[in-house]
């Protein structure tokens, strides 16, 4: 059963918030890595994490896709991937600020 959106307000509200979200990641990612890593190494740790990037985007499909076969439905796969970014989210509290090396 497909779903949509019930509106075209709503539709352009999703786009609004996930182009706000888009643009906040890079941002607060850039800004984490300076201040973690320091600028030396910035475009190495950038292209690292780039590549992290697209091995993991390749590779997501595959668990999702066996979970559907084995189970009849994503959602399963779905709940338990969820968990790890709010348990990364909650980790991240406890994570001191970091202390600039002189």
């Amino acid at each position: 059963m497909a779903k949509s959106l019930p509106g075209v307000e709503l539709a352009f509200l999703y786009g609004i918030v996930l182009g706000i979200t888009m643009g906040l990641m890079g941002m607060v990612n850039s800004v984490s890595w300076a201040m973690y890593f320091g600028r030396q190494h910035l475009g190495s740790i950038t292209g690292t994490t780039a590549t992290i990037l697209i091995a993991g985007s390749a590779l997501g499909p595959m668990p999702l896709g066996i979970a559907r076969d084995m189970l009849g439905s994503y959602n399963p796969a779905l709940t338990i991937a969820a968990v790890f970014p709010f348990l990364l989210g909650i980790l991240s509290l406890f994570f001191n600020k970091p202390r600039k090396r002189r």
